[in-house]
């Protein structure tokens, strides 16, 4: 009997302890799948070592943000980043956005972000008009590109989609345009993903007022190019399409190849030949550029394919039709003869003489088709059929030509040639001979110089009618020259208001001379405005991929800047006084600053797992005059964190004097508090098996160390999770948050219930995240439906800065209720619109005793479409918008020695 109940008491136990222990186990075998599968695609994608381009001076890290952003936004489950949920959130959102947003004010720009596709309007006869495509900051209009005080202005900005790679016009119907979505270049990584993943082929109909996807592309992530052939007044469209292949496998059709459409885009055909004659679906050529030259014949320059094969190669037809391709491996066999991989492929023809033809090709290293160089450039003298090569600017003129690569002839002189890549070059030889006509690193003291384009050029652009001007697009936005046959062309920015910087970070703080804003941001350092003067070359406080950056609350004249794996400049009133080079982390390295103790902190571990469970540890930061300590402490000592690295790193607001205590989210989805991190690092883990195994994006801190927030980036996980009580229990308040990547949240510094969230479209919101059922909603007037990384919070008066990916920095002040002034200190008024963006109708209502008696509606180019009289006493104003076209647009109220404006956008 006795041995019976033994029996029984140990079977209850056991069963007890499985349902225990289940849970851990089964939550560490999850962890352990998972840090195997990022290893292997981490060994996949690893870097060219730094002796191969030691004798480059250049410092952005493309590569390494493509491999950040997809391993911070892939779904766990399919290894895919499904873009499509955008598209569907953006309908759904269509016409539910909230009716009490904050308002956003956008801190404008006199230096660009990246921009790969530029156009002359063809509908302007003066020829002055230009469109600009940036990868993550939507289409920009300027009315006269050849003046420096035009500015540039967003044409929509709650399209789906703001990763613009590729712009074209009908010859036939110029008033019908095509924008092809998504950054091809910088998803040449085995694992085809970019900052900038597209959603087909946008199309419109009235001169680029208004854009529509056809739905018979959104399946395009990629479209490298378009081109438009006039056949006998007949307009057939080719685009080149960059499939999405992951780890060998098919992941979205159509597959790579050049499609064509005979009816307007209703329908598309794969046209071009298969690289072999297996049977498969995915062993087209891959086209990375199309050339129609003034003759009619189509040629296609190729890119390396998933397999890293059939780069290198040029096919053409006069026709286009299938089965009509001769092709050409003549170049790409100039490339292997350097024993490298043939790659990416771009072609330039001259429109004066089209027999003559130019190529630049880039080739691999060690069989890793993902890092290549400008290696070879061609020419044609018989329309493609035949090559020559040519002499090239010098060997490392495209040093990353997956990234930045480009070439032009000239319309009307078939041997004066551009190429670009790290500088411009020029021949006027045919390309026997080059010479050097732009200095990239100008940029750091002397950007005013003639010589001055910024490093990473994506293409040429030269005036129809007016061809010694040319439009240089750059990881800087736009150059302009206007002597550009001569033989030293000088060069002049072209970014007045051009606001589409790719910031990854931001700082705030009140000095003396008004708000000071700081940011690191793509491939241009980190930048600063004080009093919102515009973001400026003039402004940097250090260059390459800017990193986390932070202003000493107790002593505001010391900054901290960084760029990427932990490289930190310390700067005394903006002057630079030292740099910390210390060789760790990861790329955009999470950190941290302790204005209390003086003490910055950082992830130390690097991509691959070196320095495991390891932090960077600054102290003494504002003594700048003396050494600092620097070290690398051990805060995981008994955790075993399975190579995964700190993705978030935050100072506690309430640690003890004199001491810091951090809280560190990982790359798999651990959470640790550590105390005592200036000292001896007692560790701690406060996570829950009940968390996504996924990339912690953020951690906020509430008004005490138990109300913590974490946000998860990925696709297909609970994005926001809630703890109370100091992380022994934890919430998912995801709630109706759509699927997309969360990547920072805050708490409102007097009120823990309210909570802002960046994500992937734009701000959210919830004012009580302790409901059952918290409720969202996004928090975007007057910003747009952007990518934001960040946000920053002051606490002593509430304004939040946020880092966009693609439209600069935009700050608010986060109240229940924001309020908007007008330029008179003693009054007040509240200007709301209904919706915004609106449909058929927008409803404007005003504050009791307003001074306004008249009511207008402009567009962006101030084109007036509504006019009215407005009583004083008239609170709310509806206003037909149904016959408006899509688009932003400004409404302006005015009275007796005042005015207010405010954007709004229709999309019907």
């Amino acid at each position: 009997m006795k041995r019976h109940t033994l029996f029984i008491i140990f079977i209850a136990i056991f069963i007890l302890s499985s349902f225990y222990f289940e849970p851990i186990i089964s939550h560490k075998i999850k962890i352990r799948k998972y840090e195997k599968k990022i290893s292997l695609l981490r060994e996949k994608t690893n870097s060219i070592p730094d002796k191969e381009f030691s004798k480059i001076p250049k410092l952005d890290k493309p590569d390494m943000a493509a491999l950040r952003d997809y391993l911070s936004t892939a779904d766990p489950n399919t290894d895919k980043v499904p873009i499509e949920k955008l598209i569907r959130t953006h309908k759904h959102l269509k016409h539910k956005r909230s009716e009490k947003d904050l308002d956003w004010n956008i801190i404008s720009s006199n230096m660009g972000g990246r921009i790969r596709a530029v156009m002359f309007d063809p509908n302007d006869e003066s020829n002055k008009r230009a469109f600009a495509g940036s990868v993550t900051g939507g289409l920009w209009v300027n009315e006269d590109i050849t003046s420096k005080d035009s500015p540039w202005e967003p044409v929509n900005d709650f399209l789906p989609t703001l990763s613009i790679s590729s712009l074209q016009y009908d010859p036939n119907n110029t008033k019908v345009m095509y924008m092809g979505t998504g950054e091809a270049q910088t998803a040449r990584i085995i694992y085809r993903e970019s900052s900038g993943v597209g959603m087909g082929l946008f199309k419109s109909i009235d001169g680029g007022e208004t854009w529509g996807l056809l739905e018979s592309t959104k399946g395009f992530k990629y479209i490298t190019d378009i081109e438009i052939k006039n056949n006998n007044g007949k307009s057939e469209i080719y685009i080149a399409v960059a499939s999405g292949i992951y780890h060998g496998k098919h992941d979205s059709k159509p597959n790579d190849g050049l499609y064509r459409s005979l009816d307007d885009g209703k329908t598309w055909e794969q046209v071009l030949p298969k690289t072999s004659t297996e049977t498969r679906i995915d062993n087209y050529y891959s086209p990375s550029d199309i050339e129609i030259t003034s003759n009619g014949r189509i040629i296609i320059g190729t890119d390396a394919d998933y397999n890293n094969k059939n780069g290198g190669v040029i096919l053409y037809s006069d026709s286009g039709d299938p089965g009509s391709w001769n092709v050409v491996k003549q170049c790409s066999e100039f490339v292997t003869q350097e024993h490298l991989i043939p790659a990416r492929t771009l072609i330039s023809s001259c429109e004066s003489d089209p027999n003559i033809i130019y190529t630049a090709l880039a080739g691999g290293y060690f069989n890793k088709y993902n890092k290549y160089i400008g290696s070879t450039i061609a020419k044609s003298t018989d329309s493609g059929e035949t090559w020559e090569q040519v002499t090239l600017p010098d060997n490392f003129f495209a040093h990353i030509a997956w990234h930045a690569m480009a070439i032009k002839v000239h319309p009307s002189n078939p041997n004066l040639v551009y190429a670009g890549g790290l500088n411009i070059s020029q021949s006027r030889d045919g390309g026997q001979t080059w010479s050097r006509c732009s200095d990239w690193t100008l940029s750091y003291y002397n950007p005013d110089s003639s010589a001055f384009v910024h490093g990473d050029i994506h293409s040429f652009a030269i005036r129809p009618q007016h061809e010694n001007t040319m439009l240089v697009s750059t990881d800087g936005g736009i150059h302009v020259s206007d002597n550009i046959q001569d033989s030293i062309p000088e060069f002049w920015n072209g970014n007045k208001n051009m606001s589409n910087l790719q910031f990854y970070t931001c700082a705030s703080a009140k000095i003396d001379e008004g708000n000071m804003f700081t940011g690191g941001l793509q491939d241009n350092g980190t930048t600063y405005t004080i009093d919102n003067r515009p973001f400026h070359y003039d402004f940097k406080l250090s260059g390459g991929d800017g990193a986390f950056c932070f202003i000493d609350e107790d002593n505001p004249s010391i900054a901290i800047s960084s760029v990427y794996y932990n490289k930190y400049y310390f700067h005394r009133n903006k002057e630079l006084i030292r740099i910390i080079d210390f060789e760790s982390g990861t790329f955009i390295s999470p950190a941290d600053y302790d204005s209390k103790n003086n003490i910055l902190y950082s992830n130390a571990i690097s991509f691959d797992g070196q320095n495991a469970g390891k932090i960077l540890r600054v102290k003494d930061v504002t003594n700048i005059d003396i050494e600092t300590d620097t070290a690398t402490i051990q805060v995981a000592k008994n955790i075993n964190l399975n190579s995964s690295y700190f993705s978030s790193v935050i100072v506690s607001d309430y640690s003890e004097d004199g001491k810091t205590t951090l809280f560190l989210g990982t790359s798999n989805g651990m959470i640790l508090k550590v105390d005592e991190a200036q000292d001896q690092a007692v560790t701690e883990e406060i996570g829950s098996v009940d968390l996504p195994v996924a990339y912690i994006s953020s951690i906020a801190e509430g008004r005490s160390q138990d109300t913590l927030l974490a946000t998860f980036s990925n696709y297909g996980t609970e994005s926001v999770w809630l703890t109370v009580d100091g992380g022994n229990n934890w919430r998912n308040i995801e709630s109706n948050l759509p699927d997309i990547p969360v990547r920072w949240g805050i708490f409102h510094p007097q009120d823990s219930k309210q909570v802002l969230l960046a994500t992937e479209m734009g701000i959210w919101s919830c004012s009580n995240i302790l409901k059952e059922k918290p409720i969202w909603v996004q928090k975007n007037n007057n910003l747009a439906n952007v990518r934001v990384d960040m946000l920053h919070i002051r606490k002593s008066d509430n304004l939040v800065a946020a880092a966009t990916h693609g439209r600069n920095i935009a700050y608010s002040t986060y109240n229940s209720q924001t309020r908007t002034k007008i330029n008179n200190d003693k009054e007040e008024l509240i200007i709301t619109l209904v919706p915004n963006p609106c449909n058929d109708q927008l409803i404007v209502q005003l504050k009791n005793k307003h001074p306004f008696n008249q009511i207008s509606i402009i567009n962006i180019s101030g084109k007036q479409f509504y006019n009215s009289k407005l009583n004083q006493s008239e609170l709310n104003k509806t206003i037909n918008t149904n016959s408006l076209p899509n688009g932003n647009y400004i409404l302006k109220v005015s009275g007796n020695k005042c005015m207010k404006t405010q954007k709004f956008t229709v999309s019907h």
